[in-house]
């Protein structure tokens, strides 16, 4: 009825070996398209940023996101994955800033100009996006790469929403209309983001 198994197993075959399995028969993709229709199970993932080489809490990180993703699948809902890259923040700027020897904002502006320095960190969180791919692959962690989105593309889905009105579906939620001072605060941070992003970038 079974098969013999040999005493002398070679894991890293038997990984590779199904691996080639799931990709032949497309099964990440067969187990989303059975799946359709279903009660969704919403998933948003945090994404990496890939202008650092990918390390073992990446792993982590993932083999977790992906354990919840199977579970709710395996409990007979819809989760939609889609993979994604960050590609803001201080961690891009001060690897940029490495690289070009320069540090502070004075540097970036007298030395370099924020047009540059912007499209120097552009490059930068592009440069290990192939490993990060390759590493989830390997790993087995089921997410859709092929349309992954970057978090400095602009979205023009209508399906994104803006951070003020997710505020308010969540405030709604909770059967609350929230603090007026609290919801005065969030506005006009936003907004000072939103005026500084634009002061950076034009």
């Amino acid at each position: 009825m079974f098969r013999p198994v040999s005493a002398e197993l070679d894991f890293v075959a038997l990984e590779e070996a199904e691996l080639a399995r799931w990709k032949t028969n497309d099964v990440f993709k067969r187990s989303m398209a059975h799946r359709e229709g279903a009660p969704p199970w919403i998933f948003y993932e945090g994404p990496p940023t890939a202008n650092g080489k990918p390390g073992l809490h990446h792993v982590w990180a993932r083999v977790y996101k992906d354990l919840f993703c199977r579970y709710q699948t395996m409990q007979g809902r819809f989760v939609a994955r889609r993979a994604g890259w960050d590609t803001h923040g201080l961690p891009v700027e001060v690897q940029v800033e490495k690289q070009l020897g320069i540090s502070g904002k004075k540097a970036i502006v007298e030395q370099v100009g924020i047009e540059e320095f912007t499209r120097l960190c552009r490059e930068s969180v592009l440069t290990y996006v192939g490993e990060f791919e390759r590493l989830t692959e390997r790993i087995g962690y089921w997410t859709d790469m092929e349309h992954a989105y970057y978090t400095f593309i602009r979205p023009t889905s209508s399906r994104c929403v803006a951070p003020s009105t997710a505020l308010q579906q969540w405030l709604a939620l909770r059967g609350s209309e929230g603090h007026p001072v609290l919801s005065a605060l969030w506005h006009r941070a936003l907004e000072s983001r939103a005026r500084t992003a634009r002061g950076l970038h034009e």
